[in-house]
């Protein structure tokens, strides 16, 4: 089959290699559809793979090629359109036993620490396995994933009915919080980002007020905005420091701050400084953190749920999508992300 391979930083080559056999309880997915995640652009450029050579790719759908024959009691069947938790849990570690999933002390994760599916095919245990309603495209289908990401991750700080949200970064995750945080009824959003593209697809969404800091002034800009109090939670999903800390600026007092973004790879201080350190014990500032998708028992469910979201038109993400091409094409897709000459979205490779 053919599969773009890591083989070492900075070095992605296309190249034949073997279809990976599948066992008893596993199922043999033909991948149609990959998204490119920001974490597959950080391995590549500047935080490296856990391993090499590597197959990277963990937003995807597809079909299901073959099945294992140990899979009895399920109702998964060939030809099923297919989306793939990638999050493989050992089921015998203490977070496991409690059903924090994604807390897993031996985990595995495809794209990351096992190959992934910039490829044509796949093998993945049945039980990661979730079918996609009638209806959902392949290209659809890749966003469960962040769509799951980001819904967990609001969901950290509690009820948002009423309430004023700021979002720092609206590349995927951001723009879906947005559009989450909408949906669940946020009184105000106020969406920060330096990328053009970015800001027309959240105008396109009516994603609340926009925010460009080459245009306006962020932190007086939502203080203005917010009777001079600031927002009830302030969310960071750029991985840029000075957003963190304009983050905790804005949030009120006894407000609350949830951290997606992440810091790798980037020039400057990620300790928490004087400043940040202030905020967070002046204003009684409860602080979150966030990796993943719901990691417990439930998590089949909370997939499903972001499907049917996406099935009844709840949640938008065609937008999203600026690129697609071919596999073959990948080489040039990450040169052109990191000469960073043509603004981006969504980038999907076709299988």
């Amino acid at each position: 089959m053919k599969a773009a391979i890591l083989l070492k930083p900075g070095v992605l080559k296309v190249r034949e290699i073997e279809t990976p056999k599948y066992e008893d309880n596993e199922v043999l997915v033909r991948v149609k559809r990959c998204g490119i995640c920001g974490s597959d652009i950080l391995r590549v450029w500047e935080a490296g793979a856990r391993k090499y050579p590597i197959v990277l790719g963990h937003e995807f759908s597809g079909d299901i090629y073959a099945i294992g024959k140990g899979i009895k009691n399920s109702n998964l069947k060939k030809g099923d359109r297919v989306t793939v938790m990638p999050c493989i849990p050992c089921k015998k570690c203490r977070f496991c036993l409690e059903g924090k999933y994604f807390h897993c002390t031996n985990y595995n994760f495809l794209g990351s620490r096992r190959n992934g599916a910039f490829a044509e095919f796949i093998n993945v245990s049945y039980e990661n396995v979730v079918p996609l309603s009638k209806g959902i495209s392949y290209e659809e289908g890749i966003f469960i994933e962040p769509l799951s990401v980001s819904l967990h991750a609001l969901k950290k700080v509690g009820n948002i009915i009423g309430k004023d949200i700021a979002i720092f970064g609206l590349g995927t995750i951001g723009n879906f919080i947005a559009q989450w945080a909408k949906l669940m009824g946020a009184r105000k959003i106020f969406c920060v980002e330096i990328n053009k593209k970015r800001l027309n697809i959240a105008k396109l969404l009516r994603l609340g007020k926009l925010i460009s800091p080459y245009e306006t002034k962020v932190v007086e800009t939502i203080f203005d905005n917010t009777e001079g109090e600031g927002v009830d939670v302030a969310i960071e999903c750029s991985g840029s420091i000075e957003c963190t800390e304009q983050a905790f600026e804005v949030a009120k007092k006894t407000g609350s701050v949830l951290i997606i973004g992440w810091i790798w790879g980037k020039k400057g201080n990620s300790v928490i400084n004087t400043k940040i350190f202030e905020n967070i014990v002046r204003k009684e500032l409860q602080v979150f953190g966030s990796i993943g998708y719901d990691s417990n028992l439930m998590v089949q469910r909370n997939w499903e749920f972001c499907i049917n979201c996406l099935y009844k038109n709840k949640i938008s993400v065609e937008p999203l999508i600026t690129h697609s091409f071919k596999l073959d094409d990948v080489e040039h897709v990450f040169k052109m992300i990191r000469e960073g000459k043509e603004e981006h979205m969504k980038i999907l490779l076709e299988l």
